[in-house]
């Protein structure tokens, strides 16, 4: 009998991860972890940081201080998270699809875009 392979799971944030190192071929400065780090931030933490605005101002600094840990453990734990045996698991689970520069670029820049319609409907509604 052979032995079982460790079964993993593949989440949102790993095929984000490959995109951003399959854009890492067409562009330099963008890697994997950066595409994963840029979607947390933009997706979870300056909402949460608009909500907070709203209610009280003082706690913003609290939340800014609480971006600025999270910015350095995203660059220090990104390597720990993505060890050389998950990397080529997420590398070898997406080898069949197919990949466009247009579309990374699209995943790349998908936060900004939301981040600039939410400002614009902020401010509209002010």
């Amino acid at each position: 009998m052979k032995r079982q392979e460790h079964k993993q799971r593949f989440y949102l944030w790993d095929y984000l991860w490959w995109a951003g190192e399959r854009l890492h071929d067409h562009h330099q400065r963008i890697a994997g972890i950066d595409m994963v780090q840029m979607y947390l931030t933009f997706f979870l933490f300056f909402p949460l940081v608009t909500f907070c605005a709203s209610i009280d101002r003082t706690l913003c600094i609290y939340l800014l201080a609480l971006f600025i840990v999270q910015i350095l453990t995203g660059m220090t734990w990104g390597e720990k998270i993505y060890s050389t045996n998950r990397r080529k698991a997420v590398m070898k689970h997406y080898a069949d699809r197919t990949f466009s520069p247009g579309k990374g670029y699209f995943l790349f820049l998908l936060p900004f875009l939301f981040f600039l319609i939410v400002d614009i409907i902020l401010i509209l509604l002010m």
